[in-house]
């Protein structure tokens, strides 16, 4: 016995099977694409960057260059 009446039961399977409803983006990162509540975001001069993002901005937006501080000039 689950404890559940014939109508809570019914009730439950077609909350369990609906899809979630799709939630409207409320703003936009600095690729244009949609962000959701809930995304952990960087605001820069470009606009927003996703944390999981971070590292494709900086290569996008600066010169990498290796350097050997002990050469000796």
């Amino acid at each position: 016995m689950s404890g559940f009446t014939a109508k809570e039961a019914a009730a439950y399977d077609r909350w369990k099977t609906q899809p979630p409803e799709e939630t409207a983006p409320i703003a936009y990162d600095w690729q244009e694409a949609p962000l959701y509540p809930g995304d952990l975001c960087y605001i820069t001069e470009d606009g927003y960057v996703l944390e999981d993002e971070t590292k494709a901005y900086m290569d996008a937006v600066f010169r990498k260059e290796e350097i050997n501080v002990w050469e000796e000039k």
